[in-house]
């Protein structure tokens, strides 16, 4: 508890100042939303994903918070403690990942966190976003159900009511969302010129079937080599 409560602090004081003694209610949703991401931010950073099951304490905030290893238990659980003692209101979300197939937990069971910002949920998975060859992905966080439900498997009827799509006012500025193929090859042409790195997201699939055209135009505009990872249930281009 001594560990939460030093990270909530260090959190809040990051954003809200020191000796700030703001309550949920006189924290603006900017500032709570640079709250959650402090948090998500410093797990990533901190805590390996765990593969031993015999470990009890990988299953809380234990693990993440003191030994440095835990699951998917561990991270929602550490995310759940330290952002309710920072003012956020957080809670857990059980659930299944679905059709990962880059990854070795499809179809396992899971779990993530939902955060109430300006009225509404939005899922964060820092379990997911916390990647050992990328560094800090933001795929998982803040996001609303259009996108959380693409993988992620839950009892709508039994869990909190997400925001009906992402609010793309508070996503990274390296990532675009595209509607359309021409929306697509502006956002490639912007993006390989502004970013070493960056993230197209495709609103439906018809656009999404143009992502191999997408990184020609990307290739021709880079002067420099590079790499990327098509998503194909996030229909999703990461360029870096």
């Amino acid at each position: 508890m001594d560990a939460a409560l030093a990270f909530a602090n260090e959190a809040r004081v990051q954003v809200l100042g020191e000796g700030s003694d703001a309550s949920p209610e006189q924290m603006t949703a900017d500032q709570q939303l640079q709250i959650a991401k402090y948090i998500h931010d410093r797990l990533c950073r901190g805590i390996k994903y765990s593969i031993v099951e015999d470990l009890e304490e990988d299953d809380t905030a234990v693990g993440a918070l003191l030994n440095g290893e835990a699951n998917c238990d561990g991270y929602a659980d550490a995310f759940y403690l330290v952002g309710s003692l920072a003012g956020l209101t957080v809670t857990y979300q059980h659930g299944e990942s679905v059709n990962d197939e880059e990854n070795y937990w499809k179809d396992e069971t899971h779990i993530w966190n939902l955060i109430r910002l300006d009225g509404t949920w939005r899922m964060v998975d820092v379990t997911w976003d916390d990647s050992d060859n990328y560094g800090i992905e933001y795929t998982w966080f803040n996001i609303g159900l259009d996108r959380a439900e693409r993988i992620h498997n839950w009892n709508h009827e039994t869990g909190e009511q997400l925001l009906a799509e992402t609010d793309l006012s508070t996503r990274p500025e390296n990532e675009y969302t595209v509607h359309s193929v021409e929306e697509a090859y502006e956002a490639a042409r912007e993006a390989a010129g502004k970013y070493p790195e960056f993230y197209i997201y495709f609103e439906d699939e018809e656009t999404a079937s143009h992502h191999e055209e997408i990184l020609q135009e990307i290739s021709a505009v880079r002067s420099q080599g590079g790499s990327y990872i098509w998503n194909e249930e996030m229909l999703m281009l990461r360029v870096f």
